[in-house]
C-alpha cells in the first residue's frame, strides 16, 4: 500500500542490473545491486543474483522508517538482461510476506506476483514511494498481469473501535502506461468493531475496468491546470452484491443485489492538492485533543479553507451514472417481531456526464408488526446544494455573519421532485382510548416540487402537483373537520392539487397557469391569471428594493372556473337536514340572493349582470361555473388603482367580465 517515505515493493535498479551485465561476475552484480538498495534507504538481509538464470533474489527487505517489511523480492528475466541493456525492462516479480505497519493498523499481502513487467530506468524503490513524483512514475508502469491472493486491511483507532477488511483473489490485467484494463476481486470479507455493535459481512466479487493509476494519483497530489476537464478514473465498475449483519442494540441483517456504475471522471482541486487537504484535517483534528489549542477562531480559519475546496471538490467531479437492485434490511421490532425494508430498484448520478444528474429509488417496501408500507418511485432530478455551499462559503469569508449574506443565496437548485404510488396500512395512532385503533389506508398517486430557471436562487418556473391523496376518514375521530365531512357523506377523500407558474423576463409577466383543488365526487376549482410590471428587480434587487419593485406589479386578468361533481349536492343536503327544509328550498333562495345580492354590491352594469346571472345559474343546477376578468387597461391594475378605487361599483369600471354557466 502507498505510504509516505514507505516501500512496499522493493526491487532492483535496472540501472544497477545493467551494471553488473559481466556474465561470470555475478558477485559483483550482487554488490551493485546491494549498493542501489543502499542509496534508495533500504536495509536487507541479503542479495544473491543468478546471470545465467536470470534471476535477483533480495531477502528480508525493510524500508527506511522500518514500517514496511518485504519477506523477499525475486525478480525472473532472461539471462540476456544481464548482458544487453535493451532486455533488461522486461520480466516479471514475485514479492513475498510484504507487511506495512501504520500508527494505528496495518497492512498484509502474502504474495503479489507480477507478469511481463516493463518498467523505466527509474529505481524500483522510488516506483512505490507515495509522494507528490507517484504521478509521473506510475506513468511508466507496464505489466501484462498483478495477481495477489489475499490483502489483509486492519485497522485499530482504539481499543473499542477496529475494523478489519480481507480482499481475496485480486487480479489486475494489462497494465499499461500506469492505466489496467481490468480489475477484478473475489469476495471481501469485512468486520468492525464499535461501541456497544459489531458488524461484519461479504461484498462478492467485483470488477473495474479503464483504472487509472495516474489521474487517481494527480487528483491526490496536483493541483489543476487553467481549463483542464475531468478524466476518467475508471469506465466501468460493478460488484456482485453484498451481506453484512450487525449485532447491538437492533440487531441488523443486510443484503445488496449488483451494483453497475459507468464511467466516474475527476480533475484535481484549483487552489490546493487533496493530499494537502486531508493531511489539514487530520492535524486540525490531532490539534482539536490538546486543551486549549483549536477553538471557534480556528475553526472558522479551518472552515473558511474546507468550504471552496469542498465546493472545489464537487465541481471536479462527473459520471455517468449508477445503479443497482434488490436491497434488503432486516431488523426486529422491540416486541421481538421482523421489520424489513427493501429497495427494488436504485439509481442516480451527480450529473455532468452522459446522464442528467439525479437520483431514483424504486418499488420500496416497508413492513413492520401491523403496519405496511409501499413506494413505487421517489426521484429527484436537476438538485443541487452547490447554491447552498456557496452561500456559507461566502458567510464564512464574513467572520461567520450569515445575516450579512443575502438570504436568497442559500436557496438550493430544487430541480425537480417526485413521489409515486404511495401507499399506507396502519393503525390510527389518535384513536380514542379504550377504541380499537381504526385503520389509516392512505394512498398517493403523486407528488411534485418542482423549481427552474433560476434568478439569483429564486426558480421563476414553479410547479407543485399533488394527485390521488387518498384516505379512509376515521369513524371515530374527535377532529371537527373530519367529523364536518362525514356529516356531509363521505366515507373517505380523494384529493388532488396543483400549483404551476412561470416569469416571462421579455414580457415582465407572471403567467399563473394553474392553481387548482378539487376531490373526486366532491369538485374542482380552478384559478389562473396574468400579473405584469415584473422586471428583474423583483428577483435580483436587495430586500427593500424589492419591496418597491412588487408595489408597480399590475394585476392583468384572473380566471375562474368551478366543476362540481357532488360536493354542491351533499352541501345543500346537510343545509336543509339542519334548517328542517327541502334541498330544493334551499337552492332557490341561494340563486334569489345570487340575483339579487351580486347586482346590489356590483352595480347595474352588464358585466355585474352576467356574473349574478352566471352564479345564479349555478346555484340553480351545479354543474360548471366560468368567470373571466380583464383588466380593459393594458398595463393592468396596479395598487395604486385599487387604492383609489372607493367602492365595488367603480372596481367593475375597471375591468371587462366574461361570465357563464352550464353542464
Amino acid at each position: 500500500m502507498p505510504r509516505k517515505n514507505t516501500v512496499l515493493v522493493a526491487g532492483v535498479s535496472l540501472g544497477a542490473m545493467i551494471l553488473a551485465a559481466p556474465v561470470a561476475l555475478g558477485l559483483i552484480a550482487e554488490r551493485e545491486v546491494a549498493r542501489s538498495l543502499d542509496r534508495a534507504g533500504l536495509s536487507h538481509d541479503g542479495v544473491s543474483v543468478a546471470p545465467f538464470a536470470g534471476t535477483v533474489l533480495v531477502q528480508g527487505l525493510v524500508s527506511a522508517d522500518g514500517g514496511t517489511r518485504v519477506g523477499s523480492v525475486r525478480w525472473q528475466t532472461s539471462p540476456l538482461t544481464f548482458i544487453a541493456p535493451a532486455q533488461a525492462q522486461a520480466g516479471g516479480f514475485v514479492l513475498e510476506n510484504i507487511k506495512t505497519t501504520l500508527k494505528q493498523g496495518s497492512v498484509t499481502i502474502p504474495k503479489v506476483t507480477v507478469e511481463g513487467a516493463s518498467f523505466s530506468q527509474d529505481d524500483w524503490a522510488k516506483i512505490f514511494a507515495w509522494d507528490a513524483g507517484l504521478p509521473s512514475r506510475l506513468k511508466s508502469m507496464n505489466a501484462s498481469l498483478i495477481t495477489v491472493p489475499e490483502i489483509q486491511v486492519l485497522v485499530s483507532i482504539d481499543a473499542q473501535n477496529k475494523m478489519e477488511y480481507t480482499v481475496k483473489s485480486v487480479m489486475a490485467e494489462r497494465l499499461v502506461a500506469g492505466k489496467f484494463a481490468r480489475v477484478t476481486t473475489g469476495d471481501t470479507v469485512f468486520s468492525t468493531t464499535a461501541p456497544g455493535m459489531t458488524q461484519d459481512g461479504v461484498v462478492k466479487k467485483t470488477e473495474m475496468t479503464g483504472f487509472d493509476m495516474v489521474q487517481a494519483a494527480r487528483v491526490w497530489f496536483e493541483t489543476a491546470a487553467p481549463g483542464e476537464k475531468p478524466a476518467p478514473l475508471y469506465d466501468s465498475y460493478s460488484f456482485d452484491g453484498m451481506t453484512s449483519t450487525a449485532k447491538g442494540a437492533t440487531p441488523l441483517q443486510m443484503d445488496f443485489g449488483k451494483v453497475t456504475g459507468r464511467s466516474v471522471r475527476m480533475k484535481p482541486l484549483k487552489g490546493t492538492s487533496m493530499a494537502s487537504l486531508v493531511n489539514d484535517l487530520i492535524q486540525a483534528g490531532a490539534d482539536k485533543k490538546i486543551e486549549g489549542k483549536f477553538g471557534k477562531a480556528e475553526e472558522k480559519v479551518l472552515l473558511r479553507k474546507l468550504m471552496p475546496a469542498l465546493i472545489d471538490l464537487i465541481e471536479s467531479f462527473e459520471d455517468d451514472g449508477a445503479g443497482g437492485e434488490n436491497m434488503v434490511i432486516r431488523a426486529n421490532a422491540p416486541d421481538g417481531k421482523p421489520v424489513a425494508f427493501k429497495i427494488g430498484k436504485f439509481a442516480g448520478s451527480y450529473g455532468g456526464g452522459t446522464v442528467p444528474s439525479g437520483f431514483l429509488v424504486a418499488d420500496i417496501e416497508m413492513t413492520a408488526p401491523d403496519v405496511t408500507a409501499r413506494l413505487g418511485h421517489f426521484g429527484i432530478a436537476g438538485f443541487s446544494y452547490l447554491p447552498t455551499l456557496r452561500g456559507v462559503a461566502e458567510a464564512l469569508e464574513k467572520d461567520g455573519d450569515f445575516k450579512a449574506v443575502d438570504p436568497r443565496k442559500f436557496i438550493p437548485k430544487i430541480g425537480e421532485i417526485t413521489v409515486k404510488g404511495l401507499d399506507i396500512d396502519a393503525p390510527d395512532p389518535n384513536s380514542p382510548a379504550g377504541v380499537k385503533p381504526e385503520r389509516i389506508a392512505l394512498k398517493l398517486g403523486q407528488f411534485l416540487l418542482g423549481g427552474k430557471n433560476e434568478v439569483n436562487g429564486i426558480p421563476t418556473d414553479i410547479r407543485i402537483g399533488l394527485q390521488n391523496l387518498a384516505f379512509k376518514l376515521p369513524e371515530n375521530s374527535s377532529d371537527a373537520n373530519l367529523k364536518m365531512i362525514r356529516a356531509l357523506g363521505y366515507g373517505a377523500l380523494d384529493l388532488s392539487a396543483q400549483i404551476a407558474a412561470s416569469w416571462n423576463e421579455a414580457g415582465k409577466e407572471i403567467r399563473i397557469s394553474e392553481v387548482s383543488v378539487g376531490g373526486v365526487n366532491m369538485g374542482t376549482v380552478k384559478l389562473n391569471g396574468t400579473l405584469g410590471n415584473i422586471g428583474r428587480d423583483v428577483f435580483e434587487a436587495d430586500p427593500a428594493m424589492v419591496q418597491v419593485a412588487l408595489m408597480g406589479a399590475t394585476a392583468k386578468a384572473l380566471s375562474l372556473k368551478v366543476e362540481n361533481t357532488g360536493l354542491a349536492e351533499k352541501l345543500l343536503t346537510m343545509q336543509a337536514r339542519q334548517q328542517s327544509r327541502s334541498a330544493d328550498e334551499i337552492r332557490k333562495e341561494l340563486g334569489t340572493l345570487a340575483a339579487l345580492g351580486i347586482p346590489a354590491m356590483l352595480g347595474p352594469s352588464d358585466d355585474a349582470k352576467a356574473i349574478s346571472g352566471a352564479v345564479s345559474r349555478f346555484l340553480a343546477r351545479p354543474k360548471a361555473l366560468s368567470i373571466d376578468v380583464t383588466a380593459r387597461n393594458a398595463g393592468g391594475i396596479g395598487i395604486p388603482d385599487i387604492v383609489t378605487v372607493g367602492d365595488p361599483q367603480s372596481a367593475m369600471k375597471l375591468v371587462s367580465v366574461k361570465a357563464s354557466a352550464g353542464d
